[in-house]
């Protein structure tokens, strides 16, 4: 777990000069496929914490 907490907090804070755009394209990329950004966007925090849960338990007892 404080393996988790240095990277947090090693990490930039400042977004990538192009996140708005890559955004804002991706957001129409799947609009026109018919999928809500929003939606689409959980279900990708979803996949990360399934992928990792392993990772995450083991973190939490040592």
């Amino acid at each position: 777990m404080e393996q988790l907490k240095n990277e947090q907090q090693n990490r930039p804070r400042k977004k990538p000069s192009n996140f708005k755009t890559k955004k804002e394209q991706a957001e129409k990329i799947l609009a026109l496929k018919g999928v809500d950004y929003n939606e689409w966007l959980h279900s990708q925090h979803e996949k990360v914490i399934t992928e990792n849960l392993s990772f995450v338990l083991e973190a939490v007892s040592d």
